[in-house]
């Protein structure tokens, strides 16, 4: 198959080795101009090996070390567990282990299929990549069981508020000093909460045009990037109206965004 428009290859349950798990992930990006995404659904019991070898290793580590023989019948450690019968090809554990640790799969992936470069043994941030790996992308947007640090919770969507939550909600303009910009990890933040907000407020208009629109049409009338400049003075709703008068669907979603902002903005001011 060579089609070239492929823009995401999904995986459910990871390949038997890396060669297999790089072919499947190849039918995606064909056209290198277009970004392409490679996902893999782990099952639990390899991600549950993978996390007994990275404890194992830590405590072997920290253990005196002992002289011991390897004998024929000997099983190679972490291959068997007496709780499942998986057995995963290391190579391929390596790749949950590194996501596990926060290690970059690239990196990973380069050493074991000997690809070199300059860029070949560098973090995705470093080497620049158009779409980083599960281990390099922002702590908010990796997947499980990648760790997030204490203190930061993934807002919901809520549907269009009622105007009982609004008259709860609503702040007052007061004369207190303006809140600072977003710093630049609230930033990459809260640009991609507004991304997925906007996505799901487009899938719930009843209309052909906005279940097909790019996410960027969302925010028709004004720039995602002028919500971002002046996210942390989206406080109240008048606000909103007036920092973003032009933007079309402000009437039908302007009500969803002053709670989304006001719940972001009192996450980083906390943080």
């Amino acid at each position: 198959m060579n089609v070239r428009i492929i823009t995401d290859s999904i995986n459910l349950g990871i390949p038997d080795t890396i060669k297999v798990l790089v072919q499947q992930n190849g039918h995606a990006g064909r056209d290198l101009k277009m970004n392409a995404r490679g996902w893999t659904y782990v099952e639990p019991a390899v991600v549950a090996l993978a996390q007994e070898d990275i404890e194992e290793g830590a405590s072997q580590s920290q253990a005196p070390k002992k002289n011991t023989k390897a004998t024929k019948n000997s099983t190679p450690q972490g291959l068997t567990n007496s709780k499942s019968k998986h057995v995963v090809d290391e190579k391929v554990k390596a790749i949950v282990k590194a996501h596990i640790q926060g290690l970059c799969i690239i990196v990973k992936l380069n050493r074991f299929l000997r690809n070199v470069g300059d860029t070949a043994h560098l973090p995705c941030e470093v080497a620049k990549r158009r779409l980083p790996c599960s281990s390099c992308e922002p702590f908010w947007n990796a997947p499980y069981p990648a760790p997030m640090p204490p203190g930061y919770v993934v807002v919901p969507i809520l549907e269009t508020p009622t105007a009982n939550d609004l008259d709860n909600k609503r702040q007052k303009i007061t004369t207190a000093p303006l809140p600072t910009p977003l710093v630049k990890k609230h930033r990459l933040h809260a640009e991609e909460m507004l991304k997925y907000f906007a996505e799901q407020r487009l899938l719930a208009k009843d209309t052909a045009h906005s279940h097909y629109a790019p996410v960027l049409d969302f925010w028709c009338g004004v720039n995602l990037q002028v919500v971002l400049d002046n996210f942390h003075l989206l406080c109240t709703r008048e606000t909103i109206n007036l920092v973003l008068g032009n933007w079309i669907y402000l009437e039908k979603d302007g009500d969803a965004l002053f709670l989304l902002a006001e719940g972001l903005n009192a996450q980083y001011e906390a943080n």
